[in-house]
């Protein structure tokens, strides 16, 4: 068997603990795996830019572009194999997709100020065919002597012009620019400052606190073998009362016992049998009954004491000693955090150094709460002069401490009596246009050029510019996915064209039935124009042979 350990290390003096050898969330972006445990090794790290990786990007780009428009021409061109104009030449949506990479690629980039804003910056040229070529010297260069310029044009960036507005984030509708921010109110934690606290509390906490006892007279049995001495079941007992609760009866089996200490276990077993918090025990003279708490409020007291023979228990004679010092409940307190109300919490008696101390403490004890840690709501508990004061680890309309019960000496704490004021949310305006401010983060107005910006605002922060480049790589990324997403450009243009097909073959059948509506009507009225045509030659026929017959103008032989 061999007990599990966390791994241990030191980074650039920084002490960490990890239950894993994978170690993936001290350094930003970086991980490591711990292979063995080497104390007398230091070993070095050195983190640097891929300068030749980035470069050999940029060149698969320009290769990978080029034969990208090769691919297309003979769709979009004209296709110099079949020698006609290439299908898609005249769809708007293939053109679209053409002038907008070639838009991107020949334009400067939105939202960086100076430096490398174009292609060009870096050496990249578009020939006249459309195609890109690097210039050697200017490429290298610029990778060389400006590889941070190189890398804000192609990846995003974002600054801020005061320390205490950082961006946290941002989304694709966000708009590259530049941006005014105003902050119009204060992000604020919520918090309780407390009223003065006892001057003697320090001294309070410290002082000893003892058990109530009871301590009996000399017992007195005169032989431990109760069952031959004829005793018979609540002949022998007691009612006993712990720390001022009601009193209850206590009754001692009657069996054979070796001694009083065989006495005092079975007495034990009885207390323990009826959830008494006291300890009984036989000290060689009599029997000592002790309270299990401490304090001016613990207490034992005994009534009715049952005994075959008197003072053989020895209880009815005791001595009563009470309980002195604080109470273990007397500085007990409740508290809400960010709406997360805490059980009791028990501040430890004993001695403090300072009332610094004493904060640390209650601070802990608070962060320790089972229901406020999965709440995640956290404080941190100051001393300031004479008072303390809890202040919530989170900013916002949401944020509020507040004590809900208290001991009877946790006043002297002065929490109870002190003033609860709640958090508040930040305000503030992006290029003149108010946004919306949860916590300590401001977002812009919905539909607007910033929407999509995150900003992260400390206290203290007055304004600032924010610029935002989505940079090169995101923006040529961003535009193909808007074709080739689902329900993106290209599959739209395919719904419509699958739908105008659908009504190119409705079209068809109905054309199809009209033709042949138009066939069978144009042949019923030939037939009819047959049998007219039939009906004239007979008719013709008779009327010759008609002429053959009437007077004057039968031919004669």
């Amino acid at each position: 068997l061999q007990q599990g350990k966390d791994a241990s290390l030191k980074i650039n003096g920084l002490e960490v603990s990890r239950s894993s050898n994978e170690i993936n969330d001290v350094l930003e972006g970086f991980s490591f795996t711990l292979a063995k445990a080497d104390p007398g090794n230091l070993v070095s790290v050195t983190v640097t830019e891929d300068k030749a990786g980035g470069e050999q990007a940029v060149r698969d780009f320009v290769d990978t572009y080029n034969a990208f428009l090769e691919a297309i021409q003979p769709a979009v061109g004209f296709n110099a194999e079949t020698e006609a104009d290439g299908t898609l030449k005249r769809d708007p949506t293939a053109k679209a997709l053409q002038q907008q990479i070639r838009n991107l690629i020949g334009s400067s980039l939105g939202g960086i100020e100076d430096g490398f804003t174009a292609l060009t910056n870096v050496g990249i040229r578009t020939e006249l065919d459309g195609t890109l070529s690097i210039n050697e010297k200017d490429f290298t260069s610029a990778f060389k002597d400006n590889y941070d310029l190189v890398k804000s044009l192609f990846v995003p960036q974002t600054n801020s012009t005061s320390e205490k507005i950082t961006v946290n984030g941002y989304r694709d509708e966000t708009v590259p620019g530049s941006y005014d921010v105003v902050i119009t109110r204060e992000a604020q934690k919520g918090e309780l400052i407390g009223a003065s606290a006892s001057a003697t509390l320090l001294a309070d906490l410290a002082t000893p606190s003892v058990a109530g006892y009871f301590t009996g007279a000399a017992s007195a049995f005169s032989g431990t073998d109760l069952t031959t001495q004829g005793a018979v079941s609540g002949d022998y007992g007691f009612d006993i009362s712990i720390d001022g609760a009601t009193a209850i009866s206590i009754v001692l089996p009657i069996v054979d016992y070796a001694d009083e200490n065989a006495i005092a276990l079975a007495l034990q077993a009885e207390f323990d049998s009826n959830n008494l918090e006291a300890d009984i025990v036989h000290d060689g003279t009599g029997f000592v009954v002790t309270s299990r708490a401490t304090g001016d409020s613990s207490s034992i007291a005994i009534s009715n004491v049952l005994e075959a023979a008197p003072g053989e228990f020895g209880l009815s004679a005791g001595v009563v000693s009470a309980g002195t010092g604080p109470n273990a409940d007397d500085y007990d307190f409740t508290i809400v955090v960010d709406g997360t109300t805490s059980g009791t919490l028990s501040i430890s008696l004993g001695s403090y150094a300072s009332e610094e101390e004493l904060a640390t403490h209650i601070q802990t004890l608070i962060n320790n709460d089972t229901a406020l840690k999965a709440a995640g709501a956290d404080v941190d508990v100051v001393w300031s002069v004479d008072h303390f004061e809890m202040i919530s680890r989170e900013y916002g309309s949401k944020s509020k401490v507040a004590i809900t019960a208290v001991g009877a000496s946790a006043a002297d704490l002065g929490l109870d009596s002190g003033t609860s004021t709640s958090g508040q949310d930040v305000a503030g305006t992006f290029n003149g246009v108010a946004g919306f401010g949860s916590s300590n983060v401001l977002l812009p107005k919905l539909d607007t050029d910033p929407y999509g910006l995150s900003l992260i605002v400390a206290p203290g922060a007055t304004s600032a510019t924010i610029n935002f480049s989505r940079g090169f790589g995101s923006e040529l990324s961003l535009l193909i996915d808007g074709y080739l997403e689902n329900n993106g450009i290209l599959e739209q243009r395919e719904e419509r064209l699958a739908t105008d097909i659908d009504g190119l073959d409705d079209d068809q059948t109905r054309l199809d039935q009209r033709t042949e509506a138009y066939y069978d009507r144009l042949l019923s009225q030939f037939l009819a124009m047959e049998r007219i045509i039939s009906s004239l030659n007979s008719s013709g026929s008779a009327l010759d042979n008609l002429a053959d017959r009437l007077p004057f103008t039968a031919q004669r032989n």
